[in-house]
């Protein structure tokens, strides 16, 4: 099995660190269209950060079965959130 660039790495956990920090900004009573934007936005992102991790060549798979899960969640939590932000009347992201 190939090692997983570092870049990769980094890519997903600042995506990540991303969906964390919008997400409590999104999670407020007094949240506002754009953080629900951006919670759209920072879902598609680790979703894609999990396909780029599971493009590695040589995991095993049911490495690449957790990782293709991982993304369809995120991509999941993005169209649930893209729901809320058109709900309000509001064309989102």
């Amino acid at each position: 099995m190939e090692q997983v660039s570092p870049v990769l790495v980094d890519r997903w956990q600042k995506a990540y660190r991303s969906y964390q920090e919008v997400g409590v900004r999104a999670g407020l009573r007094s949240a506002t269209v754009a953080d629900l934007n951006a919670m759209v936005s920072v879902s598609r992102d680790v979703a894609r950060a999990w396909r780029a991790l599971g493009e590695v060549d040589g995991l095993p798979w049911w490495i690449s079965a957790a990782v293709d899960t991982a993304a369809q969640a995120f991509d999941g939590q993005a169209r649930e959130w893209y729901g809320r932000v058109t709900s309000q009347g509001q064309e989102g992201w």
